[in-house]
């Protein structure tokens, strides 16, 4: 993992409200709660829509006490520690979401046979009580992006490797339903 810098926790919030305002919930959305194409208000207005769209996964990482973030670059080797907010690893989730018949799968598919490289950045937590990111107490989990992910993921596997960039939140302790979901699915360490 390559750190790029630094980023603010509600930075990583607002982005990804803008993400999915401009991309799965652009058709949805309220007028109200899409955000203006520019502006000093569209900041803002990215964060009320991760807050209200996204709000079971903002609150999960809230209770895992974010005490920074940072901008990072992942490196393909990596793929195969990273696991999806459900407690599946990457690797079978990328497995399992090719397979299926459904919109979701066939997006994925369209990103893997393409020859553009996947764009990130992922929104992903890992814990660090004593802050030290050289030994996170588990897993880098991701929040969003895990299509993106399993598409960069096979492109990786399939010999055309590339580093992604993820925004990661470095919590003092585990979303509360990881170890949990890790309990039924895998060993997380």
């Amino acid at each position: 993992m390559q750190i790029l810098g630094e980023r603010r926790f509600v930075e990583i919030l607002a982005d990804w409200g803008l993400h999915e305002a401009e991309g799965r919930l652009r058709e949805i959305l309220p007028s109200e709660l899409t955000p203006a194409a520019a502006g000093p208000e569209r900041v803002i207005e990215g964060l009320e829509v991760a807050i209200r769209n996204r709000s079971p996964l903002v609150g999960r990482l809230l209770l895992a006490q974010p005490r920074g973030a940072l901008r990072v670059g992942l490196a393909p080797e990596e793929g195969d520690a990273l696991y999806i907010f459900d407690g599946q690893t990457l690797r079978a989730w990328s497995t399992a979401i090719l397979a299926e018949e459904t919109p979701e799968g066939e997006f994925v598919r369209g990103l893997v046979h393409s020859d553009v490289p996947v764009a990130g950045p992922f929104v992903c937590m890992v814990t660090v009580p004593d802050g030290d990111l050289a030994h996170p107490k588990g897993p880098i989990v991701l929040y969003d992006g895990w299509h993106r992910a399993a598409a960069w993921f096979k492109h990786c596997q399939s010999g055309r490797p590339y580093p992604i960039l993820a925004d990661l939140i470095l919590t003092n302790g585990p979303d509360p339903l990881c170890p949990l979901l890790f309990a039924q699915g895998g060993d997380p360490a």
